[in-house]
């Protein structure tokens, strides 16, 4: 079986009705399901470095399901959306199925047709190979909104 990895569920319903059920099973992340505590800053501010969690509840049931099914994949594509956020959705759930050991490809759909569906699966790449310069960009700007947020902000009221 095949598990290929995108952002929505409405996405994911209609890339499995043109996989079909032969051998690939479509799950969705619904999003952006690690981000910086809602309580805190989140933010080592003598290194920068942020410190994601698993949103909540609901989140840690959607990431529990992938990684159930990851276990009975043979393959892994992660198909998140080619943006900035899309890449960083994709990178966390790399990190967390990384140590599977398990073949994990990247593919970027632009387009949601069978044709482009299945010759995108035909040039998809090892997702270690791919930009993590997006997963850099989005780490920046995600930690400039919360030092700004939390450290300006409050300062300007």
């Amino acid at each position: 079986m095949n598990l290929l990895i995108v952002e929505s569920p409405k996405k994911a319903r209609e890339i499995s009705k043109i996989l079909g059920a032969g051998g690939w099973l479509v799950k969705a992340t619904m999003g952006h399901f690690k981000d910086l505590p809602e309580k805190e800053l989140g933010v080592d501010l003598d290194t920068y470095e942020p410190k994601f969690e698993i949103k909540d509840r609901k989140y840690r049931a959607i990431l529990k399901d992938i990684i159930n099914a990851a276990q009975k994949a043979s393959n892994i594509y992660i198909a998140t959306d080619p943006d900035r956020e899309g890449y960083a959705i994709g990178y966390m759930i790399y990190e967390e199925l990384k140590k599977m050991k398990k073949p994990i490809k990247r593919i970027e759909f632009r387009e949601i047709t069978k044709h482009h569906i299945y010759s995108q699966i035909k040039k998809s790449k090892d997702f270690s190979s791919t930009n993590v310069n997006l997963f850099k960009s989005f780490l920046a700007r995600r930690v400039g909104d919360r030092l700004i947020g939390y450290l300006l902000s409050p300062k300007h009221s």
